[in-house]
């Protein structure tokens, strides 16, 4: 299988305001943050929470995406779904999880969301 890409939402600004709602018909939704070395040193990326629709929230860890990556140059999946009926509308919803404590300034490094569907190739 082989991804399609149908629209791009990109971020025009590093920490955009949460939450973020949007809708859209597509059969996989991917969420990438900012390359690593955009992420200011004082800024602890804030847990995540996505929803699809009005399922269970589905809790990001945003810091061990980062501490994992290889690349600095590169964008960070921090979060996909490819499990999406692409003959309906969508709702995704993105806002902050709940955490305890304030441990200094949080923000959300986002850099896009990719909307795709999977179609068949042959080589």
């Amino acid at each position: 299988m082989r991804l399609r890409h149908l629209k791009v939402r990109e971020s025009l600004s590093p920490y955009p305001v949460l939450p973020i709602h949007d809708f859209f018909v597509a059969g996989s939704v991917a969420l990438y943050g900012v390359p690593k070395h955009d992420i200011d040193q004082n800024l602890r990326p804030t847990p995540l929470c996505v929803r699809i629709d009005h399922g269970l929230c589905e809790n990001i860890d945003m810091e061990h995406p980062y501490l994992n990556a290889d690349n600095n140059d590169e964008s960070i999946l921090l979060w996909y779904s490819h499990a999406l009926n692409p003959e309906r509308d969508t709702h995704l919803s993105i806002h902050a999880a709940s955490v305890g404590g304030s441990g200094g300034p949080r923000g959300f490094a986002f850099q896009r969301i990719e909307y795709g569907e999977e179609k068949e190739y042959s080589r």
